[in-house]
């Protein structure tokens, strides 16, 4: 398996070499979400097959999480659950039965409203991911270097003047309304942020960095707050943190700017929504890290971004993936330091006391969504190898209690 490991890790940094990674793709439970690549051709079998093994053991090993209380969320089953109500927070799922339908769940549980894609969407009807609160919806995100196209709430085309194209990754803000988006102009190698509201002409902000050419590094989002009126960007260089910037969205101002130096040993950075807090996690919580991070940073840190002050020090096993809506709570694993599987936690990070703990045989391909401005979390982990592709869907509350779809459905985060 190291063996393996190694193999593949070496075909990823050959193949980063030549493309610079990209972010905003989807919000995956990942220490290196900014920095995905496709295997070289030699090895892409080896990959798939892995990945199948993970998906697979992920699932069955949060079959048999200890979750505590668990109630089941009722299933769509075709049913048309009418309008979605307004002003009230829905996450998504694909009805199984109608492709074209989304099923919009509150966070009891309970089902609030169907979605009816146009026929113009519903040819790709698990490209539409949904805004954070549920409030609207976008179609094809930056994979092909645009925002896609955008919905509202009911499911109907946002028009815009042109296409937004030319960027290179997207995060939802905080409002659930705004996106901040990273550029990359591939002739200058200048890094741009922009902020855009759908049906809006993009509005840039500031150039975030000029590098001198291609290399093994990106920048992606961390943090989009429209609320706090700031936004972080991050660079990785192949899997590593290496600068952060902090920006004023109203008026492209620098707030603030921090290096991460090789010997500073983390595995990555994680923001709190709002951008008033920053996880820098140890690299401890990897098991497949290059001779100089192999043991990790002595903690993981929690920042307050205005002054750049440790506010906590966390376990170096432990690895922050999210910050819950009000900051209180912290999505974490306790990964083993052989990569042998991991524990998620839902942490009170003032308190230290865990309020809820799920055993899993990887950490890594869970798609989360955060409540925005609670405190509870949805949980999606994918089962590769199923057509259509299905996830196993959960709802954990912030008093540790659970909520779970009784069929795999796919998620629409």
């Amino acid at each position: 398996m190291d063996d393996l490991r190694s193999e593949i890790r070496a075909a990823f940094e050959k193949e980063q070499a030549a493309h610079p990674p990209i972010g905003g793709l989807r919000s995956h439970l990942t220490a290196a979400a900014a920095i995905q690549t496709r295997p070289t051709r030699s090895l892409q079998w080896i990959a798939v097959a892995v990945a199948a093994i993970l998906g697979i053991l992920v699932v069955a090993g949060l079959l048999s999480t200890r979750l505590g209380p668990r109630a089941n969320v009722p299933l769509p089953a075709g049913e048309d659950y009418g309008t979605p109500p307004p002003g009230v927070q829905l996450l998504y799922v694909h009805d199984p039965q109608h492709p074209s339908w989304l099923i919009g769940y509150d966070w009891s549980g309970k089902p609030r409203g169907t979605v009816k894609l146009a026929a113009s969407i519903a040819s790709d009807p698990a490209g539409v991911k949904m805004a954070p609160d549920g409030s609207g919806f976008e179609l094809g995100g930056t994979y092909k270097a645009s925002t896609g196209v955008f919905l509202d709430r009911l499911g109907r085309q946002i028009p815009a003047a042109a296409p937004y194209t030319g960027f290179a990754g997207a995060m939802w803000a905080d409002d659930s309304k705004h996106q901040c988006l990273i550029s990359l102009d591939q002739k200058t190698f200048v890094w741009g942020l922009s902020a855009l509201l759908p049906g809006e002409p993009t509005r840039h902000v500031a150039v975030i960095a000029r590098d001198p050419g291609i290399g093994q590094s990106g920048i992606s989002l961390v943090a989009c707050s429209f609320q706090n009126d700031l936004a972080i960007a991050l660079r990785s260089t192949i899997a590593w943190p290496a600068e952060l910037w902090v920006i004023r969205l109203s008026d492209g101002t620098l707030l603030a700017h921090h290096t991460y130096p090789a010997s500073a040993r983390l595995a990555s950075v994680a923001a709190s929504a709002d951008g008033k807090y920053v996880s820098e996690n140890s690299a401890k919580a990897r098991g497949f890290d290059s001779p100089h991070t192999s043991q990790g940073a002595a903690s993981t840190v929690i920042r307050r971004v205005s002054d750049w002050q440790v506010v906590k020090n966390l376990d170096p096993a432990v690895q922050v993936f999210r910050f819950s809506g009000d900051d209180s709570l912290l999505l974490v694993s306790t990964s083993q330091p052989t990569g042998q599987g991991g524990t998620l936690s839902l942490l009170n990070w003032s308190t230290g006391s865990a309020l809820w703990q799920g055993q899993t045989s990887d950490v890594f391909g869970v798609a989360i969504l955060v409540q925005p401005g609670g405190r509870d979390f949805a949980l999606a982990s994918v089962s590769l190898g199923i057509q259509p592709l299905t996830e196993t869907i959960w709802i954990v509350h912030g008093d540790g209690s659970t909520d779970n779809f009784t069929q795999s459905l796919q998620a629409a985060w």
